[in-house]
């Protein structure tokens, strides 16, 4: 099973913007700017590559303002994905904590 070699997070927002960021960069502006933020952007998704696929790259919604599933709804899909296919790693406890804080 691989593990993820690299990721990015794709922030849209509302006024069309487009921005990314890694993770130190999004918790930076979550943790000083998160009311802010939250009513700016519309999706955030993480966009990743595993180590044995090198062009293959997976998008993984963690909010969008498009569809009201609970955090538990998203968490638990997440979790049932195959670990073969999407990683042994993918789901980070950030990414749960992002999920949680903006669904």
């Amino acid at each position: 099973m691989s593990r993820v070699k690299r990721f990015v997070y794709y922030i849209e927002y509302k006024n069309g913007n487009e921005e990314i960021m890694d993770k130190d960069a999004l918790e930076t502006k979550v943790d000083n700017h998160f009311d802010d933020f939250f009513n700016k952007v519309s999706r955030i998704v993480k966009k990743y590559w595993l180590n044995d696929e090198n062009r293959k790259k997976i998008c993984m919604t963690l909010f969008t303002v498009d569809h009201t599933f609970s955090p538990y709804e998203y968490i638990e899909h997440y979790r049932s994905l195959s670990k073969e296919v999407y990683g042994v790693d993918f789901l980070s406890e950030f990414d749960m904590d992002m999920i949680t804080m903006f669904n």
